[in-house]
């Protein structure tokens, strides 16, 4: 890995806390605005796209589909990136990669180019200033408290998808989508650009700190793509993970038509998501809490069992209290997917190799992206959610059955030690 050339921050001008904090702080600002706009709002696109240009849903969600697989092929070469060059860089290029695509998404006059956008620039854009770069800055910047530090960047998630849909709708009822996009893509070059060239780096001695920052290790001899497919933990969190992002992504990308099936407005709506993503903020903390000192195999099968229900309440939902309901049970229990895979690779594979394991799953995690097109299809062929909601339930079964044979090599607890047992 490449130490980030920034000089350090000067004595006179030293806080009295690690940078990582600030690091971390910056962290959460742009996933909270990269993933904010692309992943949370794309369901309050759905149906002016539809009576724009007269797609079918299930059309439409092609283009989070497109996203994921580009997110997926494109995940290897980004780890990659983020264990060998300055993070800095790779999230500013990600940065204008985002900004340009909803620019040009927002002057689109047919789906297809829409389409290609989430098929190109805008993957490109949230693969390098997304979770990945935020995450591995964390395990770098906090080497003790990994899984705690995990579940803290992971915050800006969810605090884009608490603050990002209304803003979203409230721009789409006003101008209509083409002018919310564009403001969207101009709100997030400006804010994001500067913030993190001036804070973002990779760890190093920071002069007049209260403790020095870390050193980051030098790349992990074991992070190579032959190494890691050898790995029978490599294949535990593809099976036991797949699944369940097959689940989340058809429950969160349908949520606004799935809505208005039912009756409610965009503004509920937005509320809905919006509390989903307040509540993922609990989530996240007490999974990332509890990663340091849990079988994360307990979490993940209480984070299932959270799952499970919720996609049980969606599918019974008929109005605005049972369906916020539905987004609150589904937002604690998804809020524990990002820091328990995270601290299950740092666990396993180490901070050195963290990018590069990570970018290697995402060519088999993005094959989730098929659940939103076959959610909506079902939805178009059937008339209602309720069946594709039932068909959802059935993916919980072999995520529950895989993680039980993940071996946790950095800290056993009584459990593992029965399982390597047997």
């Amino acid at each position: 890995m490449t130490t980030d050339p920034s000089p350090p921050v000067p004595r006179a001008y030293a806080l009295p806390w690690s940078h990582g904090w600030n690091v971390l702080g910056v962290s959460l600002l742009f996933q909270a605005m990269t993933f904010g706009i692309v992943i949370y709002c794309f369901t309050f696109w759905v149906e002016p796209w539809r009576e724009e240009f007269g797609a079918a849903r299930g059309t439409i969600m092609l283009g989070i589909t497109l996203l994921n697989v580009a997110m997926g092929v494109a995940s290897p070469f980004a780890g990659r990136a983020v264990d060998r060059l300055p993070i800095k860089y790779l999230v500013c290029g990600g940065v204008a990669c985002l900004s340009l695509g909803l620019a040009l998404s927002a002057a689109a006059t047919a789906l297809w180019q829409i389409l290609v956008l989430y098929a190109t620039l805008i993957p490109i854009g949230v693969s390098l200033a997304g979770p990945l770069a935020a995450q591995a800055l964390a395990t770098r910047w906090f080497p003790d408290r990994q899984g705690f530090a995990i579940g803290l960047s992971t915050l800006g998630t969810s605090i884009g998808g608490f603050v990002l849909p209304p803003i979203a709708t409230a721009l789409l009822g006003a101008h209509g989508w083409r002018v919310a996009q564009f403001d969207l893509a101009l709100a997030t070059f400006v804010i994001l650009l500067p913030a993190v060239w001036f804070i973002v780096r990779d760890p190093g001695p920071v002069l007049g700190t209260a403790a020095a920052s870390p050193t980051p290790p030098s790349p992990h001899k074991h992070g190579t793509a032959s190494h890691t497919f050898r790995q029978r933990n490599f294949w535990v969190i593809v099976a036991s993970l797949l699944p369940i992002m097959i689940v989340t992504g058809s429950v969160q990308f349908n949520m606004a038509p799935h809505a208005s099936d039912i009756g409610l407005d965009g503004q509920t709506t937005a509320l809905a998501v919006s509390l989903m993503a307040l509540v993922m903020i609990g989530g996240k903390l007490g999974f990332g809490y509890f990663a340091d000192r849990t079988d994360h195999r307990f979490l993940m099968w209480a984070m299932i069992a959270m799952l499970a229900i919720a996609v049980m309440l969606f599918r019974n939902a008929d109005g605005t209290t049972s369906y916020i309901t539905a987004a609150i049970v589904y937002g604690i229990g998804v809020g524990g997917m990002l820091p328990l895979l995270g601290a299950m690779v740092a666990r396993c594979f180490g901070a050195s190799a963290f990018g590069s394991v990570m970018g290697l799953l995402g060519p088999f995690l993005m094959l989730g992206a098929i659940g939103p097109v076959i959610t909506g299809w079902l939805r178009d062929v059937s008339g209602s959610y309720e069946l594709a909601f039932s068909i959802l339930l059935i993916g919980f079964l072999p995520s529950a059955l895989a993680v039980y044979f993940l071996r946790q090599t950095a800290q056993q607890t009584p459990l593992e030690g029965s399982a390597r047992a047997g």
